[in-house]
Protein backbone atom coordinates (compact mmCIF):
# COMPACT_ATOMS: atom_id res chain seq x y z
CA UNK A 1 0.00 0.00 0.00
CA UNK A 2 2.95 2.32 0.63
CA UNK A 3 3.83 2.03 -3.07
CA UNK A 4 0.32 2.50 -4.48
CA UNK A 5 -0.83 5.15 -1.96
CA UNK A 6 2.34 6.96 -0.81
CA UNK A 7 0.49 9.91 0.77
CA UNK A 8 -1.65 7.72 3.00
CA UNK A 9 -0.99 7.25 6.73
CA UNK A 10 -2.69 4.80 9.04
CA UNK A 11 -4.81 6.30 11.80
CA UNK A 12 -7.26 5.37 14.55
CA UNK A 13 -7.44 1.74 15.62
CA UNK A 14 -5.06 0.69 12.82
CA UNK A 15 -2.38 3.13 14.00
CA UNK A 16 -2.82 1.95 17.60
CA UNK A 17 -2.43 -1.67 16.52
CA UNK A 18 0.76 -0.84 14.62
CA UNK A 19 2.19 1.18 17.52
CA UNK A 20 1.35 -1.69 19.90
CA UNK A 21 2.85 -4.29 17.56
CA UNK A 22 -0.30 -6.39 17.29
CA UNK A 23 -2.03 -7.71 14.11
CA UNK A 24 -4.15 -5.18 12.24
CA UNK A 25 -7.83 -5.70 11.53
CA UNK A 26 -9.91 -4.64 8.56
CA UNK A 27 -11.18 -2.32 7.41
CA UNK A 28 -7.94 -0.42 7.93
CA UNK A 29 -8.29 3.22 8.98
CA UNK A 30 -6.19 5.84 7.21
CA UNK A 31 -5.91 9.56 6.53
CA UNK A 32 -4.45 11.62 3.72
CA UNK A 33 -3.52 15.30 3.69
CA UNK A 34 -5.40 17.61 1.35
CA UNK A 35 -5.35 18.07 -1.61
CA UNK A 36 -4.52 14.37 -2.00
CA UNK A 37 -7.36 11.88 -1.80
CA UNK A 38 -7.87 8.15 -2.11
CA UNK A 39 -11.09 6.24 -2.47
CA UNK A 40 -12.23 4.10 0.45
CA UNK A 41 -12.98 0.42 -0.12
CA UNK A 42 -13.92 -2.77 1.73
CA UNK A 43 -10.39 -3.12 3.16
CA UNK A 44 -9.51 0.50 3.97
CA UNK A 45 -11.41 3.62 5.03
CA UNK A 46 -9.72 6.90 4.10
CA UNK A 47 -10.38 10.43 5.43
CA UNK A 48 -8.92 13.74 4.29
CA UNK A 49 -7.27 15.99 6.88
CA UNK A 50 -5.81 19.50 6.76
CA UNK A 51 -2.70 18.78 8.84
CA UNK A 52 -0.93 15.44 8.98
CA UNK A 53 1.88 14.48 11.36
CA UNK A 54 3.38 11.04 10.76
CA UNK A 55 6.16 8.70 11.75
CA UNK A 56 7.31 5.33 10.43
CA UNK A 57 6.73 2.26 12.61
CA UNK A 58 7.86 -1.15 11.35
CA UNK A 59 7.83 0.16 7.80
CA UNK A 60 4.33 1.63 8.05
CA UNK A 61 3.51 5.34 7.81
CA UNK A 62 1.28 6.11 10.80
CA UNK A 63 0.04 9.09 12.78
CA UNK A 64 1.82 9.54 16.14
CA UNK A 65 0.21 8.03 19.25
CA UNK A 66 -1.36 11.32 20.33
CA UNK A 67 -3.03 11.56 16.92
CA UNK A 68 -4.38 8.01 17.06
CA UNK A 69 -6.83 8.27 19.97
CA UNK A 70 -9.44 10.69 18.62
CA UNK A 71 -12.08 7.98 18.15
CA UNK A 72 -11.70 6.91 21.79
CA UNK A 73 -12.10 10.29 23.47
CA UNK A 74 -15.88 10.22 23.81
CA UNK A 75 -16.42 6.56 24.67
CA UNK A 76 -13.24 5.08 26.19
CA UNK A 77 -10.95 7.76 27.56
CA UNK A 78 -9.36 5.28 30.00
CA UNK A 79 -8.09 3.15 27.11
CA UNK A 80 -6.89 6.28 25.30
CA UNK A 81 -5.01 7.48 28.37
CA UNK A 82 -3.36 4.09 28.95
CA UNK A 83 -2.27 4.00 25.29
CA UNK A 84 -0.68 7.45 25.52
CA UNK A 85 1.02 6.58 28.80
CA UNK A 86 2.58 3.49 27.20
CA UNK A 87 3.91 5.32 24.17
CA UNK A 88 5.12 8.46 25.92
CA UNK A 89 6.78 6.71 28.85
CA UNK A 90 10.32 7.17 30.09
CA UNK A 91 12.83 9.97 30.07
CA UNK A 92 12.15 11.01 26.45
CA UNK A 93 8.37 10.96 26.85
CA UNK A 94 7.91 14.70 27.38
CA UNK A 95 10.14 15.68 24.47
CA UNK A 96 8.56 13.14 22.12
CA UNK A 97 5.06 14.28 22.98
CA UNK A 98 6.03 17.94 22.57
CA UNK A 99 7.47 17.23 19.11
CA UNK A 100 4.36 15.32 18.05
CA UNK A 101 2.05 18.08 19.29
CA UNK A 102 4.09 20.74 17.49
CA UNK A 103 3.59 18.87 14.19
CA UNK A 104 -0.17 18.59 14.66
CA UNK A 105 -2.91 21.14 14.19
CA UNK A 106 -5.14 22.51 16.97
CA UNK A 107 -6.09 19.86 19.52
CA UNK A 108 -9.71 19.02 20.38
CA UNK A 109 -10.59 20.16 23.93
CA UNK A 110 -11.26 16.54 24.93
CA UNK A 111 -7.72 15.55 23.96
CA UNK A 112 -6.24 18.46 25.92
CA UNK A 113 -8.24 17.35 28.95
CA UNK A 114 -7.05 13.78 28.52
CA UNK A 115 -3.40 14.81 28.27
CA UNK A 116 -3.77 16.96 31.39
CA UNK A 117 -4.86 13.88 33.36
CA UNK A 118 -2.37 11.41 31.87
CA UNK A 119 0.93 10.32 33.36
CA UNK A 120 3.44 11.31 30.68
CA UNK A 121 7.11 10.21 30.97
CA UNK A 122 6.52 7.69 33.75
CA UNK A 123 9.11 5.00 34.43
CA UNK A 124 6.85 2.76 36.55
CA UNK A 125 3.26 1.92 37.43
CA UNK A 126 3.67 3.53 40.85
CA UNK A 127 4.65 6.80 39.14
CA UNK A 128 1.59 6.56 36.89
CA UNK A 129 -0.65 5.98 39.89
CA UNK A 130 0.72 8.93 41.84
CA UNK A 131 0.71 11.26 38.83
CA UNK A 132 -2.93 10.52 38.07
CA UNK A 133 -3.91 11.04 41.70
CA UNK A 134 -2.06 14.34 42.03
CA UNK A 135 -3.49 15.64 38.76
CA UNK A 136 -6.96 14.65 39.94
CA UNK A 137 -6.36 17.03 42.89
CA UNK A 138 -5.65 19.83 40.43
CA UNK A 139 -1.87 19.79 40.88
CA UNK A 140 0.13 20.68 37.78
CA UNK A 141 3.34 18.65 37.56
CA UNK A 142 6.10 17.51 35.24
CA UNK A 143 7.47 13.98 35.26
CA UNK A 144 11.08 12.98 34.62
CA UNK A 145 12.07 16.57 35.35
CA UNK A 146 15.71 17.51 34.57
CA UNK A 147 17.52 19.66 37.12
CA UNK A 148 21.27 20.02 37.13
CA UNK A 149 22.91 16.62 36.69
CA UNK A 150 19.78 14.72 37.72
CA UNK A 151 16.27 13.74 36.71
CA UNK A 152 13.43 13.78 39.25
CA UNK A 153 10.36 11.57 39.07
CA UNK A 154 8.11 14.59 39.63
CA UNK A 155 8.46 18.34 39.83
CA UNK A 156 5.79 20.86 40.79
CA UNK A 157 7.53 23.95 39.44
CA UNK A 158 5.15 26.65 40.67
CA UNK A 159 5.67 25.39 44.25
CA UNK A 160 9.33 24.37 43.72
CA UNK A 161 8.70 20.83 45.00
CA UNK A 162 10.64 17.77 43.84
CA UNK A 163 9.44 14.20 44.43
CA UNK A 164 11.20 10.87 43.96
CA UNK A 165 9.75 7.40 44.37
CA UNK A 166 12.37 5.00 45.68
CA UNK A 167 12.33 1.23 45.67
CA UNK A 168 13.65 -0.69 48.66
CA UNK A 169 15.06 -3.34 46.33
CA UNK A 170 16.64 -0.64 44.21
CA UNK A 171 18.61 0.61 47.21
CA UNK A 172 19.26 -2.75 48.89
CA UNK A 173 22.93 -3.64 49.20
CA UNK A 174 24.35 -5.87 46.47
CA UNK A 175 27.71 -7.55 46.39
CA UNK A 176 28.82 -5.62 43.30
CA UNK A 177 28.30 -2.31 45.10
CA UNK A 178 26.09 -0.89 42.34
CA UNK A 179 23.19 -0.14 44.65
CA UNK A 180 25.52 1.43 47.21
CA UNK A 181 26.65 3.71 44.40
CA UNK A 182 23.04 4.61 43.61
CA UNK A 183 22.32 5.23 47.29
CA UNK A 184 25.24 7.66 47.57
CA UNK A 185 24.26 9.47 44.36
CA UNK A 186 20.70 9.88 45.63
CA UNK A 187 21.96 11.57 48.82
CA UNK A 188 23.85 14.13 46.73
CA UNK A 189 20.90 14.45 44.37
CA UNK A 190 18.60 15.40 47.27
CA UNK A 191 21.18 17.86 48.59
CA UNK A 192 21.52 19.40 45.12
CA UNK A 193 17.77 19.90 44.82
CA UNK A 194 17.55 21.49 48.26
CA UNK A 195 20.46 23.86 47.61
CA UNK A 196 18.79 24.99 44.39
CA UNK A 197 15.84 26.15 46.49
CA UNK A 198 13.48 23.21 45.99
CA UNK A 199 11.70 21.24 48.70
CA UNK A 200 12.39 17.52 48.31
CA UNK A 201 9.89 14.77 49.17
CA UNK A 202 10.64 11.05 49.06
CA UNK A 203 8.23 8.09 49.01
CA UNK A 204 8.40 4.43 48.08
CA UNK A 205 6.31 2.45 45.65
CA UNK A 206 4.76 0.74 48.66
CA UNK A 207 3.69 4.15 49.99
CA UNK A 208 1.83 4.76 46.75
CA UNK A 209 0.20 1.34 46.54
CA UNK A 210 -0.75 1.05 50.21
CA UNK A 211 -1.13 4.66 51.37
CA UNK A 212 -1.90 6.71 48.27
CA UNK A 213 -4.38 8.95 50.09
CA UNK A 214 -1.76 9.93 52.68
CA UNK A 215 0.89 10.61 50.05
CA UNK A 216 -1.46 12.81 48.03
CA UNK A 217 -2.61 14.60 51.18
CA UNK A 218 0.95 15.42 52.19
CA UNK A 219 1.96 16.60 48.71
CA UNK A 220 -1.19 18.71 48.25
CA UNK A 221 -0.81 20.33 51.66
CA UNK A 222 2.84 21.07 50.95
CA UNK A 223 1.88 22.74 47.68
CA UNK A 224 -0.66 24.90 49.54
CA UNK A 225 1.95 25.87 52.11
CA UNK A 226 4.67 26.61 49.54
CA UNK A 227 2.38 28.75 47.40
CA UNK A 228 0.89 30.77 50.26
CA UNK A 229 1.78 34.32 51.13
CA UNK A 230 5.06 35.22 52.79
CA UNK A 231 3.56 35.16 56.28
CA UNK A 232 2.12 31.64 55.94
CA UNK A 233 5.30 30.33 54.32
CA UNK A 234 7.36 31.53 57.28
CA UNK A 235 5.31 29.31 59.61
CA UNK A 236 5.61 25.50 59.42
CA UNK A 237 2.40 23.84 58.23
CA UNK A 238 0.15 22.16 60.76
CA UNK A 239 0.68 18.44 61.19
CA UNK A 240 -1.52 16.26 59.02
CA UNK A 241 -3.32 13.21 60.45
CA UNK A 242 -0.74 10.93 58.79
CA UNK A 243 2.03 12.87 60.58
CA UNK A 244 0.53 12.80 64.07
CA UNK A 245 1.29 9.09 64.45
CA UNK A 246 4.77 7.89 63.38
CA UNK A 247 4.84 5.71 60.25
CA UNK A 248 5.96 2.58 62.09
CA UNK A 249 2.55 2.50 63.76
CA UNK A 250 0.54 2.50 60.51
CA UNK A 251 2.71 1.95 57.40
CA UNK A 252 2.08 -1.45 55.83
CA UNK A 253 5.74 -2.23 55.13
CA UNK A 254 6.89 -1.40 58.66
CA UNK A 255 4.04 -3.27 60.31
CA UNK A 256 4.61 -6.31 58.10
CA UNK A 257 8.31 -6.25 58.96
CA UNK A 258 7.51 -6.46 62.64
CA UNK A 259 8.65 -2.97 63.54
CA UNK A 260 5.25 -1.86 64.78
CA UNK A 261 2.88 -2.34 67.64
CA UNK A 262 1.54 -5.83 67.05
CA UNK A 263 -1.44 -5.81 69.41
CA UNK A 264 -4.25 -3.26 69.64
CA UNK A 265 -4.69 -0.52 70.50
CA UNK A 266 -2.51 0.70 67.68
CA UNK A 267 -3.63 4.32 68.14
CA UNK A 268 -4.89 6.40 71.02
CA UNK A 269 -8.30 8.06 70.78
CA UNK A 270 -6.53 11.39 70.34
CA UNK A 271 -4.51 10.03 67.42
CA UNK A 272 -7.62 8.53 65.82
CA UNK A 273 -9.52 11.80 65.98
CA UNK A 274 -6.52 13.65 64.56
CA UNK A 275 -6.72 11.26 61.59
CA UNK A 276 -10.43 11.96 61.21
CA UNK A 277 -11.48 8.55 62.56
CA UNK A 278 -14.00 8.21 65.37
CA UNK A 279 -12.91 5.64 68.00
CA UNK A 280 -15.06 2.53 67.79
CA UNK A 281 -16.25 3.27 64.24
CA UNK A 282 -15.87 0.72 61.42
CA UNK A 283 -12.79 2.69 60.25
CA UNK A 284 -11.06 2.31 63.62
CA UNK A 285 -7.85 0.34 62.93
CA UNK A 286 -7.78 -0.77 66.58
CA UNK A 287 -10.73 -3.02 65.77
CA UNK A 288 -9.18 -4.52 62.66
Amino acid sequence: MAHTRPHLAFSGVTARQIHDGVPTTTPLEAVVQRPHNYRSGPLVTVRQVRTLATRTVNGHRVVPPVGAVGDLLAEDSATARAFLERHYAGREGNATLAADLAAMGPLPPALRTLLASASIASDSKSEQTLARALKARGITLTQNFPLGHYHWDFAIPHAKILIDLDSFRYHAALADGENERTFVIDRWKANDGARRGWLVLHYTGECVYRHLDRVVEQVADTVTWRTGNRRTRSTPPALLPCEVAPPWTWHHTLRAAGHAVTEPPFFSNEELRAMGVEPGSPEDPNLA
